[in-house]
């Protein structure tokens, strides 16, 4: 004997078969999904650790850098001595150029790509030369070299979006002759190991122990 199943019960029973499997597949949709971004997320953390390594290990070198400056026994020797601007001293200060600042900063812009340049502003009446030797007098009344003289630590100081300066105030040995002396960081390059995390649906925001904000 046949007997006929009613259509609403077909129809009934393959909608019931459809909504399982549309659940079952939203679930695994959801897992991997889920488990995407959960990788994403971890290796996003990993290259943002790595920068930030990298870009301090950046920030301590230059701080390296003004240190060893400001302690060599030689950039001292000439920044102490008594310019009368005559001949002679102004062959000495070339020599002091020629021979020890100019290879020494071509040496650590070699070994440092981010380094603009370094400055020495003195108070010693020498033969300035274009930010690299330089009269203190001219920006003694600016904040950061007010900030730096008075405190006699590095200091760091943001200059917008286009460099920051490593600053350290001394004196020449046993003279009471201040100088500061700037290491200058083009603050892009400093920054660039964060550049590449930038994503079409996020963005990458610095900044400091004191909330101040340096890139994006």
């Amino acid at each position: 004997m046949e007997y006929e199943i009613p259509q609403k019960v077909i129809i009934f029973a393959y909608y019931g078969v459809r909504d399982s499997y549309c659940d079952t597949w939203f679930f695994c949709y959801q897992q991997v999904l889920h488990l995407m971004m959960e990788r994403e997320k971890e290796s996003l953390s990993q290259s943002m650790k790595q920068a930030e390594q990298t870009v301090d290990a950046e920030l301590e070198s230059y701080g390296n850098i003004v240190t060893y400056l400001s302690m060599h026994s030689q950039i001292q020797d000439y920044l102490k001595k008594d310019y009368q601007n005559t001949s002679k001293d102004y062959y000495v200060q070339h020599e002091f150029y020629m021979n020890l600042l100019a290879p020494t900063m071509l040496n650590l812009g070699i070994q440092h790509d981010g380094l603009d340049n370094i400055s020495i502003y003195t108070e010693n009446p020498m033969s300035y030369r274009s930010e690299v030797i330089m009269s203190l007098q001219d920006v003694k009344e600016e904040e950061w070299a007010k900030e730096a003289l008075k405190k006699k630590v590095i200091e760091w100081y943001r200059e917008g979006k286009k460099r920051i300066r490593c600053v350290l105030a001394f004196r020449a040995m046993e003279e009471n002759k201040e100088a500061l002396l700037s290491v200058n960081i083009n603050y892009q390059k400093l920054f660039e190991p964060f550049h590449n995390l930038v994503g079409e649906n996020y963005g990458v925001l610095i900044a400091d122990k004191q909330d101040s904000f340096y890139g994006t």
